[in-house]
């Protein structure tokens, strides 16, 4: 092992590839949890990813890679020998009403360059945290911009072999693609994005504007958090009394407050309050129950108890975040 470690230190240095060693995670990642990792690698372009996956194939060498990691919860118990941040292949170019681009660009510098050159279709995604990669691989969609609709190809690295997928065999549904569903554990390394629907870029800025303080307002921003936790959430209903006195409860509500972050506060709160979920409700962002917020020390322990109360709650539920070290 320590001299497959040596020569893995040789490649990445004679490949001019930058790592870390022995890197605490809590540094890196978007909630800042995580464990130690004995490397974290950050190349500097998608060609050096590509032949940092090859030789991690033909070497057999377990390895995360990550963007921005705001998708990613690390548990403190996880301790990753490799680690790889793309958030350095960052590069993207218009090329012929086209939008080449590497995995690691960041979704709201793509989101500001497309408003100024009046390119439609990415609006939406104005203040989203994360890369290109990984939108892509969730067919991310915000206030009616979504991934799929622009995307043309994705070049991935799979099984020591670099392969180009198209739009349709993305096969992509409601926030899931073929890569998501792990039906091919393919790396995502380029994209190319169509950019062909043009617009008023005046029209496009006023519309990112009044998408990005919907954003400000009815999504959580005071802690810690990887987004919505869950999605497709199917409550199973309660016991007649209690139904009847929630509803009352939340006509009073509806009445009372014009729709605005207090209403969707008080509503989530007497929703909580119902179920029973007790000093979880702490943990559960004021916009809504789809949200687990890390606004302490002690979140890891209460979100256990989250997944729990989903899982005994609902019907349907779908985890939309990655739980690295499960």
């Amino acid at each position: 092992m320590v001299n497959k470690e040596a020569h893995f230190v040789e490649f990445l240095e004679k490949q001019g590839i930058l790592f870390e060693r022995n890197v605490d995670l809590k540094r890196k990642t978007w909630i800042k949890r995580g464990g130690v990792s004995a490397f974290w690698i950050v190349p500097g372009s998608s060609a050096k990813l590509e032949e940092l996956i090859l030789y991690l194939h033909n070497e057999v060498m377990d390895f995360e890679i990550i963007g921005s990691s705001s998708n990613c919860y690390f548990l403190d118990s996880y301790n990753p020998y490799i680690v790889i941040s793309t958030k350095r292949i960052n590069n993207f170019e218009l090329r012929d009403n086209q939008i080449v681009c590497d995995c690691g660009v960041n979704m709201v510098r793509l989101t500001k360059f497309c408003i100024a050159k009046g390119i439609g279709g990415f609006e939406g995604f104005i203040n989203l945290p994360g890369t290109v990669g990984g939108a892509v691989i969730n067919n991310a969609g915000c206030y009616g911009s979504l991934i799929s609709n622009n995307l043309i190809s994705v070049s991935i690295v799979v099984n020591g072999q670099k392969k180009e997928l198209s739009k349709l065999e993305m096969e992509y549904s409601h926030r899931n693609s073929y890569l998501k569903s792990h039906i091919e554990r393919g790396i995502v390394t380029r994209v190319v994005f169509d950019a062909s629907n043009y617009e008023s870029s005046e029209l496009l800025k006023e519309k990112s504007l009044k998408y990005g303080s919907h954003r400000k307002l009815f999504q959580e921003q005071k802690y810690p958090n990887l987004g919505t936790t869950y999605c497709y959430l199917r409550f199973k209903k309660m016991p007649l009394p209690l139904r009847l006195i929630h509803a009352l409860l939340q006509r009073i509500v509806n009445v009372c407050f014009s729709h605005s972050p207090v209403k969707v506060a008080i509503r989530t709160k007497i929703f909580l309050f119902f179920r029973g979920a007790g000093r979880l409700r702490n943990y559960i962002s004021d916009h809504g129950v789809h949200c687990f917020i890390w606004r302490d020390g002690d979140a890891d322990y209460f979100f256990k108890e989250y997944v729990d109360f989903i899982t005994k709650n609902t019907t349907e539920a779908r985890l939309e975040i990655e739980i690295k070290g499960k």
